[in-house]
């Protein structure tokens, strides 16, 4: 609240009234805002002595706020605004619970406000028509207008209304990411390669991949398999989101192909070539390993096979989950030195750690690895906890009420995203130091 409050009521559409919105938030802070980092800092000065506090730095980021989720772009096309309202409505007329009641609330202001946001282009489109002479011009615009008020409140029936649609969303979604793009648009691709759309598949396609570079989408994956029987899924949308970013020589959104044992050699071809081209782009991910994986935390076969990469390279169920949000980053070099330092920091010799003795009192490496398990043990108890506390402050301040619309099962449990709405509620944590630890342990040993 208070990063928002900084910079963005300077820009021209808030600069006017800036110090009038900002005494209503500062008068409204403890509604808006009823955990802030200090529940984070109060849970480390309990566990920790004040002096070591500076040290965790190093060790650790632990609560980290807000993340990467991908909401639900499937229910999104197929229920389209209306549909999800009457789905919320449905669900608050069943309930008399006043916490669940106000959730049902926000998320009915949050569609009327997502269908007037759409008509406001509509009007804006009306506008620019009429003030063109250009006769093709003022077409476009009112085709525009004609979109974007088709998508105000039913569900989208072509490409070119789909691909809006998943625009207005992502925007209110902070264009975060945007998950399988190349599967749930597809269908509507494929209708408007059959039977013409107002405007041409592939300027539709890459109309919709330059607002993706524009507005910073994050991580887009493509290919991999079919959710309901495992089949390859790469089709002529995952060829042609390859070839775009080819043409245009970006790396952003970051794309991911999703590879496994029936993916067709020309996908592999096409990525190859990319490569020798001089991009770092797509990055490979396997499905046999990644699946296998969320299988074994509890993830159903079908969901795993729907994985999305997100975020710098996180994986999760789309519209399902919400652990593409970082709880924290964990330094595990860090332990490591605590290990081989008495649990000592060696910056600043605070003990941070356990006490497990220095480096040359080790006897054998199985020593040091146990000692090094001990005290890794230790930390990552304290850093969870503190990891938990992050959870609760967004939690408190229902700091995902965007993304809890289109995640399930939010709206029919009455629960929002990080209240543990979601059917998949684990946490996610990134290491680093992983290979300097491997490197030490061999050196030593």
């Amino acid at each position: 609240g208070i990063g928002f409050n900084h910079w963005a009521l300077n820009s021209s559409p808030y600069k006017e009234n800036a110090d009038n919105i900002r005494a209503r938030i500062e008068a409204q802070r403890s509604r808006l805002f009823p955990l802030d980092w200090k529940h984070v800092e109060a849970e480390s000065e309990r566990i920790f002595d004040k002096k070591v506090l500076p040290s965790l730095g190093r060790l650790w980021n632990a609560g980290g706020y807000q993340g990467h989720t991908v909401p639900n772009y499937p229910r999104l096309l197929s229920r389209g605004i209306g549909g999800t309202l009457a789905d919320v409505r449905k669900y608050a007329a069943n309930t008399n619970d006043e916490e669940k009641l106000t959730l049902y609330r926000a998320m009915e202001i949050l569609l009327h406000g997502l269908t007037d946001y759409m008509f406001l282009y509509a009007e804006k489109a009306d506008e620019l028509a009429s003030l063109t002479d250009d006769g093709a011009k003022a077409l476009r615009f009112r085709r525009i207008a004609e979109n974007c008020r088709a998508i105000s409140f039913d569900k989208p029936q072509t490409f070119y209304q789909a691909a809006q649609l998943t625009w207005f969303y992502s925007l209110w979604d902070w264009v975060d990411c945007v998950g399988r793009t190349d599967q749930y648009l597809y269908p509507f691709y494929k209708k408007a390669i059959e039977k013409a759309d107002v405007f041409p598949a592939e300027d539709i396609t890459a109309a919709l991949f330059l607002k993706f570079m524009e507005h910073g989408v994050h991580n887009i994956p493509l290919g991999g398999v079919r959710p309901e029987d495992g089949s390859d899924a790469t089709n002529e949308l995952t060829f042609l989101f390859l070839q775009l970013a080819r043409r245009l020589h970006s790396v952003h959104p970051r794309l991911c192909a999703r590879i496994h044992e029936d993916s067709p050699p020309e996908l592999m071809q096409l990525i190859v070539k990319m490569w020798s081209e001089g991009m770092s782009d797509p990055t490979l991910v396997s499905d046999k390993l990644v699946i296998e994986g969320l299988m074994e935390y509890g993830v159903s076969l079908e969901d795993a096979r729907d994985y999305t990469t997100l975020g710098c390279q996180e994986i999760e169920i789309p519209g399902r989950s919400n652990f593409g949000c970082e709880d924290g980053v964990f330094n595990l070099a860090k332990v490591f030195e605590y290990t081989i330092n008495d649990g000592k920091d060696r910056f600043d010799d605070c003990q941070v750690g356990l006490h497990t003795g220095y480096l040359p009192k080790f006897k054998s490496i199985d020593d040091l690895w146990n000692a090094f398990l001990d005290q890794m043990r230790y930390l990552t108890k304290h850093f969870i906890t503190l990891c938990n506390r992050g959870q609760e402050i967004r939690n408190a301040n229902l700091s995902k009420l965007v993304k809890s619309l289109f995640t399930d099962d939010c709206i029919s449990r009455g629960v929002n995203l990080d209240g543990g709405g979601s059917v998949y509620n684990y946490g996610v944590v990134e290491t680093a130091g992983a290979s300097a630890v491997a490197d030490s342990f061999a050196a030593i040993h």
